[in-house]
């Protein structure tokens, strides 16, 4: 379930300036688990199935927001100021292939031969031939010779807390009859959990409304702005989940290149009756041969680099004309750029 509570106290003075306090509170919940127990497997060019690789996918998210807003006017200025307290704290369960996942793709006919056939067929030259005709993914499904494995093993519970903070000011100034000008700038700091950087940046508002004839029948509208977000966690997922550290998730790989192979692995699962019904469990891998854990070989890794990755942002900007025909039938026509990174 999720909940939202909000609560604010408003408070007007005498002076006619208004000061709004606002606390609220929001959790969000999502629950994703797999239905099949077994492996993932892909026979590339035909089909995929068995368990998304990134299940289960659970979360459950706080969000917390006090705001403070001061608004008070200064002759032909309507001014504003705030500050925002947004912290998220979120709770997550992700898994990476927890039950494994074979990709069968095209391999050369080679790696299903066994060392008599390999010894008979170098010894006629023709040893060279079976290592470039390959098989195609059906082929390799057939005979158990998966071109890739990958399976995530460790800690799949982690936790972030995200610390952000906003502070702005505006300005609605009406220069004179006709014409309202406004100027706003705000400035955002997210602090984005470990390992991530935080991020702040200044992102600057400006508009105005003009009466070009002072009739209030034609009016000009234009505005401008630039935005700024929070990085999504799930970015901070795949780089907390699988750093060298491994304190969290070590995802395997090996391919059928590699010693051991994919396709050893795979017909050692079927010796056991595992697969390709049940995937294999970390002791079974580790018997097979393969160490599993922080700073063992055949992994893969996710580090953070600050200078890949921005933060979300947008430029937007509009221009109208809005024209009164008749009492109540008016007709604008606008222009709207939009320009971003997500």
């Amino acid at each position: 379930r999720d909940y939202t509570f909000l609560t604010s106290w408003s408070r007007a003075f005498t002076n006619g300036s208004v000061n709004q306090l606002r606390f609220q509170y929001a959790r969000a919940t999502s629950f994703q688990d797999p239905n099949p127990t077994g492996p993932g497997i892909a026979v590339q060019g035909v089909i995929n199935y068995g368990p998304t690789q990134v299940l289960p996918s659970d979360f459950q998210q706080h969000r917390f927001q006090l705001e403070d807003v001061f608004a008070f006017t200064v002759g032909n200025h309507n001014l504003k100021t705030g500050l925002t307290l947004r912290p998220v704290k979120a709770d997550f369960q992700t898994g990476i292939v927890p039950s494994g996942f074979f990709i069968f793709a095209q391999v050369p006919i080679v790696l299903i031969l066994n060392n008599a056939d390999r010894i008979t067929l170098a010894g006629a030259g023709l040893i060279g031939d079976a290592q470039t005709i390959q098989m195609s993914s059906l082929q390799a499904l057939a005979t158990g010779a998966p071109a890739v494995w990958l399976q995530g093993f460790g800690n799949q519970k982690h936790s972030a807390l995200q610390e952000n903070i906003g502070i702005f000011f505006q300005d609605s100034w009406r220069a004179n009859s006709r014409l309202t000008l406004d100027f706003g700038h705000r400035f955002q700091n997210d602090g984005e959990p470990t390992p991530l950087s935080d991020n702040a940046d200044f992102a600057p508002r400006l508009a105005l409304a003009w009466d070009i004839f002072g009739k209030g029948k034609t009016v000009i509208r234009a505005g401008g702005g630039k935005y700024d977000a929070p990085l999504g966690f799930h970015i901070y997922g795949a780089v907390r989940l699988q750093r060298e550290e491994g304190e969290f998730i070590s995802v395997n790989t090996v391919t059928a290149a590699t010693t051991p192979s994919s396709v050893a692995l795979w017909n050692f699962g079927v010796g056991l009756g595992a697969l390709p019904f049940t995937g294999l469990t970390q002791a079974q891998v580790n018997a097979f041969g393969i160490a599993t854990g922080p700073f063992q070989q055949n992994r893969r890794i996710a580090h953070e680099n600050r200078d890949k990755y921005v933060n979300p942002t947008a430029y937007q900007a509009s221009l109208s004309v809005q024209q009164e025909f008749f009492k109540d039938w008016s007709v604008e026509f606008g222009y709207i750029f939009y320009r971003g990174n997500f």
